[in-house]
């Protein structure tokens, strides 16, 4: 089973609102469970980025460049800083 967010934070008894910047979503501010890095330096929860290219299309909501979800990679480097 995939960790979600509230998982992590009840697991480290952390508030998502004290947590390091880079630890959290650069869409939504919250806690990160599945990072994943685009190709411009950004990390964003998984499913957050997901929602963001649907509902917004495909341009990252920091840049405003060209992105898609393939150009993105899992931030295994940062899911071990959360857990």
């Amino acid at each position: 089973k995939r960790l979600g967010r509230n998982d992590i934070s009840s697991l480290r008894g952390v508030d998502p609102a004290e947590a390091p910047e880079e630890l959290r979503c650069a869409i939504d501010g919250k806690l990160l469970g599945a990072p994943v890095l685009s190709p411009y330096g950004h990390v964003f929860e998984e499913d957050t980025l997901k929602q963001w290219l649907t509902t917004c299309g495909s341009v990252c909501p920091i840049t405003g460049k060209p992105l898609r979800e393939e150009d993105c990679r899992a931030d295994a480097t940062t899911q071990q800083k959360v857990l």
